[in-house]
């Protein structure tokens, strides 16, 4: 075979493979974008539902912010906590039960409220 023939298959050969790669990455590119604009649309329904979501909660969280206030209100206008003969006492609730402070570990109140609680348990 001729160097020249040979020269010749060679770069037919290579003028082939980079065709067929410039084919490649164009369908590669094309996929990506196909890929790119489905995501787009799915983020943008699920932002969609998640705002109405939010919504839907700030609007719950409305609602029963109101009917607490409502109750507490109520109880108030009956005679309320102090009314009902239990003026409570001083403890923590931090930490972990028992040691000095009584319920709340250290730290803060007297623990008479901890300890007639559980005498009386």
């Amino acid at each position: 075979m001729q160097v020249h023939t040979a020269t010749f298959i060679a770069s037919s050969l290579s003028g082939i493979a980079l065709l067929c790669s410039l084919l490649a990455l164009g369908q590669i590119f094309n996929n990506v974008q196909d890929y790119w604009t489905e995501l787009d649309t799915e983020i943008s329904s699920f932002r969609q539902e998640t705002d109405n979501m939010w919504k839907d909660l700030v609007q719950i969280g409305t609602n029963a912010g109101a009917n607490r206030r409502g109750r507490r209100e109520a109880g108030y206008s009956e005679g309320g906590y102090a009314a009902s003969g239990n003026t409570g006492g001083s403890y923590s609730t931090r930490g972990s039960h028992g040691g000095a402070g009584g319920r709340g570990g250290s730290g803060g109140g007297s623990g008479a409220y901890a300890a007639d609680h559980y005498q009386k348990a």
